[in-house]
């Protein structure tokens, strides 16, 4: 009886010692200053080439999206179209990247969406305005069931 108590007790004392580092993990997780703080630190918007603004509004999203917080993940990626002079001839032409006028802002938008039950693809389509060629650039569409992410394109001009 004393060796099962003792092994009862070590267990008891792992376990706890176990919760109470995952307390200390999820805690620090979830704070939502560390990241800004570590951000700032490596001046890491500048770096991956995005506004604090951005960085932190992405981080927030993702960090709520993983406490439940919400549904889904919608990420905007914002493009402003860039003119380029190129030489022919000795003419200067003005070249648009991407064929987008050069006054113009297109924004991209990714909705990552759970399927949850009684939807089928046609009623995501419908809910969303999309087309099941732009769902399949994005998705697998075979084994469509609950809890599958979806990547959804938007468009927002």
């Amino acid at each position: 009886m004393h060796k099962s108590t003792k092994i009862l007790s070590t267990i008891a004392s792992l376990l706890f010692l176990i919760s109470i580092l995952l307390g200390i993990i999820f805690t620090c997780s979830f704070n939502h200053s560390f990241y800004q703080y570590e951000y700032n630190k490596s001046n890491q918007a500048e770096v991956i080439g995005m506004s604090d603004k951005d960085l932190t509004k992405a981080t927030d999203t993702l960090l709520d999206y993983l406490e439940n917080k919400r549904d889904d993940i919608v990420v905007t990626k914002k493009e402003v179209a860039e003119t380029i002079d190129i030489n022919k001839d000795d003419k200067v032409e003005n070249t648009s990247i991407f064929n987008i006028n050069e006054d113009s802002e297109t924004y991209g938008t990714l909705l990552v969406y759970i399927v949850r039950e009684n939807e089928t693809i046609n009623s995501i389509i419908t809910k969303y305005n999309t087309t099941i060629e732009e769902l399949e650039k994005y998705n697998d569409l075979k084994d469509l069931s609950i809890g599958t992410k979806l990547i959804i394109p938007l468009v927002n001009e």
